[in-house]
């Protein structure tokens, strides 16, 4: 029984054709397409193996196997020898059918023989080699492929194609994002317009007593982490005294925003396991939160702040 494949290469695809001969007869056993994604030799190579046990099995015959894949050959033999399967190799589904396989077809390691690999008739130097060289060539023109494959084939480079093209229109577009980061100049984190100031406004921190922390810790209000509102009220306290009599009205959702785009302060997350608050900025949680949240928690808590300080 002599085995054979023949390979092929269009474009990036890699299509492959196992077939098994039997040398008694000169008849093509069996012959397909390799199935499945890995298109490997050896595992074109191992399913013509597949085919001559199955075919021994169905006709209850004992035959010698002669196979140009040294890894294949080895393999089969290691098979026969140890009656398992090595946890270290490769291809294990294949294995596990040819080990199948051999339980019920009595080989023996003398019945696997390696020959060479499509040797040239006219290069031949004696009778064995002539006959591998003619039993090889038969099987090279009995592999053909049906045309369902070749449809197949096409159907698969149309969707490759249109694949291909958009993710190539997608990384244009990210460079072309990059390139117009890159020319943008830097913004102040604040920009205030002229007609946007207030005159004669007293700066926040005069409507604050000394010490006004302490009436607003966590435990005032059950449901409302207070120290949230205290990080933000002195944030906004160390902004008036970097941009000085500079003041504007600003809206519970233009401070969400400022605070986390900028990500200048973790905003409060309840972890019910641990039925307490946890710290985080919304960059940093596995389910990003939603706007609404954020502008909830940053409205509810300072009006919870306020009044505690009986604003």
């Amino acid at each position: 029984m002599v085995l054979a494949l023949q390979m092929v290469k269009i474009h990036y695809f890699t299509l492959l054709l196992w077939a098994t001969v039997d040398a008694s007869t000169g008849r093509v056993i069996a012959a397909a397409p390799l199935h499945g994604l890995p298109q490997t030799i050896g595992r074109a190579e191992m399913m013509a193996i597949i085919a001559g046990l199955e075919w021994c099995y169905r006709f209850d015959l004992l035959a010698h196997f002669w196979c140009d894949s040294l890894f294949v050959a080895i393999g089969m033999a290691t098979l026969i020898l140890l009656g398992d399967i090595p946890a270290h190799w490769e291809h294990f589904d294949l294995w596990l059918r040819m080990l199948t396989l051999l339980e019920m077809v009595p080989l023996e390691a003398r019945h696997i023989l390696r020959i060479p690999s499509h040797l040239d008739p006219l290069l031949c130097e004696t009778p064995f080699e002539s006959w591998v060289a003619h039993f090889n060539s038969m099987v090279d023109q009995n592999l053909q492929r049906p045309s369902w494959l070749w449809q197949l084939l096409s159907k698969a480079l149309e969707m490759d194609k249109v694949w291909v093209s958009r993710i190539c229109t997608l990384r244009n577009f990210y460079f072309r994002v990059a390139e117009t980061r890159k020319s943008v100049e830097p913004v102040p984190l604040i920009s205030i317009a002229d007609e946007d100031l207030l005159t004669d406004c007293e700066p926040l921190n005069s409507f604050f007593f000394h010490g006004w922390q302490s009436f607003c810790p966590d435990a005032a209000f059950s449901h409302l982490p207070l120290r949230f509102g205290v990080q933000i009220l002195e944030w906004l306290f160390d902004l008036e005294q970097v941009h000085g009599s500079a003041y504007v009205q600003i809206s519970f959702l233009e401070l969400t925003f400022l605070i986390s785009s900028e990500a200048l302060i973790p905003f409060p997350f309840f972890e019910s396991r641990h039925n307490a608050w946890a710290y985080q900025f919304p960059c940093q949680r596995l389910e990003r939160p939603i706007l609404s949240y954020l502008l909830k928690m940053v409205r509810s808590v300072l009006l919870a702040c306020f009044a505690q300080l009986d604003f």
